[in-house]
């Protein structure tokens, strides 16, 4: 009998899982009790820099391969609150959560409401990249959140790379609150449009967050946003129960 198979593609933050299984694929004596294959999709930049290695064609294309007793992740989108989120921004502002009835005592200048907020974060959701994928596979689909926010700011300054150090040092990083905030709301976001495609949003290991939701240090990659081969490993875990189990079983 085969081995269940496990297809992951995405953008950047699939490369802590590819190192964690270039890990593993070091150790000796090791049982493979599933076959799992990574691929980074295929990128230019603007600057016209490619990343990543694999055509998005050509891994729908292995994912129409896989079974339905196999398992199809994904990660490619949720990250927009970085964008919005990271740095602070000339202008200073708050979001309300759903449950906030009124605003902190110290509100900055600009209030965004949660609707408002969620409306923009939904707008940067491309359906049809998740229908194209839902159409691609009879095989379960997860899409993996991207890691929580790291809530040391020095960390996080110390990662950012070339022009953007110089604006990121001007502006400072933007509250811990604030990020967190930001992130749970696209989160919440991305597993509504998920839904829509029959799609389950997985979230990130217990065992890599902290108690109010952040990314522990344990799991920071030396950069401003990704995660490292830990996080990696734990996620390969997650998926490595959830196969065979079918659908929407987070």
């Amino acid at each position: 009998m085969n081995n269940p198979r496990i297809q992951v593609f995405g953008q950047s933050h699939v490369q802590a899982l590819r190192e964690a299984s270039q890990i593993r694929s070091l150790k000796s004596g090791e049982n493979k009790e599933t076959d799992i294959t990574i691929q980074w999709l295929l990128k230019e930049k603007a600057n016209g820099i490619q990343i990543g290695d694999v055509p998005l064609q050509i891994s729908l294309q292995r994912a129409g391969e896989l079974g339905p007793t196999d398992l199809l992740a994904v990660s490619i989108l949720g990250t927009f609150h970085n964008a919005v989120g990271l740095l602070n921004h000339k202008h200073p502002f708050t979001v309300l959560s759903e449950d906030e009835k009124t605003a902190p005592e110290d509100i900055p200048e600009t209030l965004i409401p949660h609707r408002v907020m969620r409306d923009i974060f939904k707008s940067r959701m491309i359906a049809k990249k998740l229908k194209n994928i839902r159409e691609s596979t009879i095989a379960p689909i997860y899409h993996l959140a991207p890691p929580p926010p790291k809530k040391n700011s020095d960390v996080i300054l110390d990662g950012i790379r070339s022009s953007r150090n110089r604006a990121a040092r001007r502006s400072g990083i933007a509250p811990a609150p604030l990020r967190l905030k930001l992130w749970k709301m696209e989160m919440d976001v991305l597993s509504e449009v998920c839904r829509e495609f029959d799609i389950t949003l997985l979230p990130p290991p217990d065992q890599a967050t902290d108690s109010k939701g952040y990314l522990r240090s344990l799991c920071y990659a030396p950069d401003a946003t990704h995660a490292n081969a830990l996080y990696g490993e734990l996620v390969l875990r997650q998926l490595e129960n959830l196969v065979g189990q079918g659908p929407g079983v987070c």
